[in-house]
């Protein structure tokens, strides 16, 4: 049995001893409350500087925001560092910060082309201030304007002394995006009402349909504005007028240019019905004049950016039929000098890249790669390439050459077609790891703003037969070596490289966390840039995890995952109380190697720390944790999920228990958001576990499919038709529904707990936020009122003012003692079996 030291999201734990009785040092809650975290990182060559944001401890901290989300809360917390290479000196605040106020990075890439300045956003009271840092004059500068809020990204650089950037008007209430929307819509829902009591105004809030769907409210107009950072002059580009609703993000061309793209959403009445849907838009906007100009998709499609071509004259756009239920797009290049389409590109092309101002692109038919030199009369033949390649993955370009990935190499192709294999030369293979997604696909490469050339920015595996070492290799646009980069530890995370050195950072459980930078080709030791997360230094993770192979809804063999409790022997089986924590549709590897295969429970030096369904917060307490693996039916068929779920649930049990670390008669289940939904639907079909924890759960998918989120309940119609998300959620998304509840209401009865609340008979606890917009906590009310009415054992914990997650550290503090409290009083309590 092989047992790995993989250990994943760790929250509120406390010291427990160990097998022979000494105490053994855990995670706990005050310590993961104080823990810090790394934002951005920037490398600097030329001044042998790293700039990183630190995100600081949010255990004493209140949000800027009421009901702040984590991005939010991260980005309050944070403020910008510098330290030398070298490591010589301690990392320090590269100028005065306010310690009540949070400052960042304008976007990725923030530096002006001289790199005299970068672009910054101070955040301070739900103020935010654009700024540069100016590294002539060693002094940060903020501007007189309010940017928009998670604008992040859309600031641009247009020449050395001028950004644009998009003006948010004096306040943040008109930003109808993403977790600033619901802090705002609750803001509007108790103003209203103040209206309403103390002033005695009429309140109604009016949302229609049909023919009675008007425009939506769209908040205040939106205008770019160019901002000189010498003088400090901003000049509102009159002519680049947005509406709310249309305005979403700034690109530019790599290549200094007057010209930007602005891709957003509009709304617009369709004929013959009048209905109101939203369209997708592209606009170039001229930054010396204002002028702007919509690129037109035809009739009823949208259209997005894809990429911009080397020289800034075209743009790849991606464009599809808004009503079209099949999601069938064809790239289109776009003359940004008259905003129009010039050319699409064949059926079935993908994977487009530029190669100057001409396009490589993959058609998966005919297994081939070809370069697009239609649209320019001066092509001759030696611009167009075709040739058979076994599934082709364009992944980056150079003026003159194509890099791209086949049967794990990496390769470089010119526009004469000769080929040249970059890594073959190494015993490897070539993966990519991308942490959000959760699994493994190919390898990425990206253009270089510190060098003429590409960047490997993920990893490079070589393997002998007598060991596996990482390291990453800096090409050039000419495929030559630059530079290889090694790691400073088999774990360590790459932030930021360059071609003469990396950031990474390492999380230990015997140091705590280290910002290091390795220079290239230099074997030695790393140079410490900031040592950080000193309490968590000696913190003992569970053991763990043991394979657990169990079977699905349709017989398949799957792999569920058994934690131990810090200091568990996993030679000498010993019968713990067992958590499972189940979040059904997730089906994990048959290897452990990756913690963040592990799709749902994060590691406790990850920031979003506060779902109640974890792996260490839970084992720590003396329990062993089960993740099992639940096959469902595919998104957007009818299915049936919560018969689905139950196979794999019991034979996972089963197959735990067997191990002989799990005690039959101490079993609990805990899950979150959709494994909230499986923690009730287990709930109404078994009596196997002593107590359920269901948070932030869908209880009824009729509700689910028609509420309106917390932040539509004023205004309704602001920012999208209110509801639609949860209809799709509903038909085509986790819901597996298949129809709306009018087409196959029979469906929705049978795949809702509400509607079997009288079959449960295992106390349960239900947890919601009030305000949140994922799963509406009117899921938690109808089923505590329809469990109350059975006559079954329930408590429901609202908290007010917290969305899906429980963010506030007094809050998060509540919350854990209550799960806790709640395992023990229904006999799922750690420590040696009580013989009654």
């Amino acid at each position: 049995m092989r047992v790995s030291r993989i250990t994943l999201f760790g929250l509120f734990v406390m010291a427990v001893p160990l097998a022979v009785g000494a105490e053994i040092k855990t995670a706990t809650v005050e310590r993961l409350l104080q823990r810090e975290f790394v934002g951005s990182v920037l490398i600097q060559d030329e001044r042998s500087q790293v700039y990183f944001e630190r995100i600081g401890a949010r255990g004493s901290s209140q949000a800027q925001f009421p009901y702040a989300y984590a991005p939010v809360f991260a980005s309050a917390l944070k403020k910008i560092y510098v330290a030398p290479m070298n490591g010589a000196a301690e990392a320090r605040p590269l100028f005065e910060q306010d310690e009540a106020a949070g400052y960042y990075f304008a976007s990725d890439d923030p530096w002006s082309p001289s790199k005299r300045y970068i672009a910054i956003y101070k955040l301070r009271g739900g103020n935010l201030q654009p700024g540069v840092y100016d590294f002539v004059r060693s002094e940060a500068r903020f501007f007189d304007i309010q940017a928009r809020y998670g604008a992040r990204g859309s600031i641009v650089w247009v020449s050395d002394n001028e950004l644009v950037l998009p003006d948010g008007g004096s306040n943040l209430t008109s930003v109808i995006s993403s977790e600033v929307a619901i802090v705002n819509g609750a803001r509007a829902l108790a103003a209203a009402r103040e209206r309403g009591w103390r002033n005695g105004e009429v309140t109604a809030d009016v949302v229609g349909a049909g023919r009675y769907a008007g425009p939506p409210v769209r908040g205040q107009d939106v205008r770019l504005v160019k901002i000189n950072v010498r003088s400090g002059a901003v000049t509102q580009l009159e002519q680049a007028k947005f509406s709310e609703t249309e305005f979403a993000k700034v690109f530019a061309p790599e290549t200094a240019s007057n010209q930007i793209a602005v891709s957003g959403k509009r709304f617009i009445k369709t004929e013959p019905s009048k209905k109101v849907e939203e369209q997708e838009i592209l606009s170039i906007v001229d930054t010396s004049t204002g002028e702007r100009k919509i690129v037109s998709p035809g009739s009823g499609d949208n259209i997005r950016l894809h990429s911009w071509s080397e020289s800034g004259r075209y743009i790849l756009a991606k464009r599809a039929a808004r009503t079209s239920s099949d999601r069938k797009f064809v790239f289109s290049i776009v003359d940004t000098t008259n905003a129009t389409i010039v050319e699409d590109l064949p059926d079935g092309a993908e994977d487009a890249v530029w190669i100057g101002d001409r396009l490589a692109y993959n058609t998966k038919g005919t297994q081939e790669l070809l370069m697009n030199a239609g649209f320019d009369a001066a092509a001759d033949h030696n611009d167009v390439m075709a040739f058979e390649i076994a599934g082709p993955l364009p992944l980056a370009a150079s003026e003159a050459d194509l890099f791209y990935l086949e049967d794990g190499d990496l390769w470089r192709v010119g526009r004469n077609g000769h080929r040249v294999n970059l890594t073959g030369k190494y015993p490897h293979s070539v993966v990519q790891y991308n942490r959000f997604e959760g699994f493994r696909f190919q390898l990425a490469l990206t253009k270089s703003p510190s060098v003429n050339g590409l960047r490997l920015l993920d990893e490079l595996i070589f393997s002998t037969a007598e060991t596996e070492t990482h390291e990453y290799i800096v090409f050039s646009a000419d495929g030559n070596t630059l530079a290889s980069i090694h790691p400073p530890d088999e774990d360590a995370l790459l932030l930021a490289a360059s071609a003469k050195g990396a950031v990474f950072l390492s999380n230990d459980y015997k140091k705590g966390s280290l910002l290091h930078y390795v220079k290239a080709g230099d074997s030695g030791e790393p140079q410490a840039l900031y040592h950080f997360n000193k309490q968590l230094a000696g913190v003992t993770p569970s053991v763990g995890p043991i394979a657990v192979r169990h079977e699905g809804y349709d017989g398949q063999e799957v792999t569920g995952w058994l934690y131990l409790p810090p200091g568990a022997s996993p030679d000498h089986p010993e019968p713990y109380p067992m958590v499972m924590i189940p979040y059904a549709g997730t089906v994990y590897s048959d290897e452990p190697e990756d913690p963040s295969d592990y799709v749902y429970v994060m590691s406790i030096w990850d920031l979003y720390m506060s779902a109640n369904a974890t792996v260490e917060v839970v084992a720590a307490q003396g329990y062993a944790v089960l993740l099992p693996s639940i096959p469902l039916g595919t998104r957007g068929e009818p299915g049936e999920p919560m018969t689905e779920m139950m196979p794999a649930i019991l034979s996972s049990l089963d197959a735990a228990i067997a191990t002989g670390f799990v005690d039959p008669d101490r079993l609990a289940l805990s899950g979150h958001s959709y494994g909230g939904y499986t923690a009730l639907s287990v709930a109404a079909q078994t009596d196997r576990f002593h107590a359920i924890v269901a948070a932030a759960p869908a209880s009824n998918l009729i509700s689910e499919f028609g509420q309106f989120a917390p932040y539509l309940k004023t205004n309704a119609g602001q920012s999208y038709t209110p509801g639609e998300p949860w209809t799709e959620w509903a038909e085509s998304g986790q819901g597996r529904m298949g129809a709306p509840p009018w087409k196959d209401p029979d469906r929705y009865i049978r795949n809702s707990p509400l509607f079997h609340a009288d079959r449960v008979e295992t106390p349960l606890m239900l947890i919601h936020g009030d305000l949140d917009s994922a799963a509406l906590a009117v899921n938690s009310e109808e089923m505590f009122t329809a469990l109350r009415h059975a006559g079954k054992d329930v408590v429901f914990v609202r908290y007010v003012g917290e969305q899906h997650i429980i963010e506030q550290p007094q809050n998060q503090r509540d919350m854990w003692k209550r799960i806790l409290d709640f395992l023990e009083e229904n006999g799922v309590k750690p420590g040696p079996k009580t013989i009654h």
